[in-house]
């Protein structure tokens, strides 16, 4: 199912900062990393909301900004990508924050924000995804892999009709 994303500026006529390029994207990002899971709870993955729902929208959100930052790669100095991907991460790391906040509440004093644990998530996978290849057609089959790889072992979803389907080999069935 196709988003509708806005692709002009209001005001086309003047540059726009790395800076405020970040902001639009991660908006855009984020709206994308939600239709993916909408796009999985309608395919009938279980995705509670909750815990798990972040779980897997964190992990989508590193993807998006994986993609963007190989992108910003080939469009943009290295000064200029090295301010958008911070403003970005910042900026993603921000909406997350608020959201989770909002549902799952405001972690107690003393324990991770949900904007340091994006964060941290976020470094760490960095060097993870730096391994896998992208050209201008996107990313390669191993750095969406990856993504797929990451979703699977964190139990970010599981499909909710896979002991219904009477087609699997029981062997496949097994946990």
């Amino acid at each position: 199912m196709a988003i509708r994303i806005k692709s002009q500026w209001y005001q086309n006529d003047t540059a726009k900062t790395p800076k405020q390029t970040a902001s639009t994207m991660a908006f855009i990002t984020w709206r994308v990393a939600q239709n993916t899971l909408k796009q999985m709870r309608l395919a009938q993955f279980d995705i509670d909301i909750g815990a798990q729902y972040f779980a897997f929208t964190r992990e989508v959100l590193v993807f998006l900004i994986q993609v963007l930052d190989r992108m910003a790669h080939d469009r943009m100095t290295t000064e200029e990508r090295s301010e958008f991907v911070t403003a970005l991460v910042i900026r993603v790391a921000e909406i997350l924050q608020e959201n989770e906040d909002t549902m799952l509440g405001i972690p107690a004093e003393g324990q991770t924000s949900h904007f340091d644990e994006f964060i941290t998530l976020f470094n760490e996978l960095a060097d993870h995804y730096a391994e896998f290849g992208h050209d201008e057609a996107g990313p390669d089959f191993n750095f969406v892999r990856y993504l797929g790889h990451r979703i699977g072992n964190a139990h970010a979803c599981q499909r909710s009709t896979l002991g219904d389907r009477p087609n699997l080999p029981q062997k496949y069935l097994k946990r």
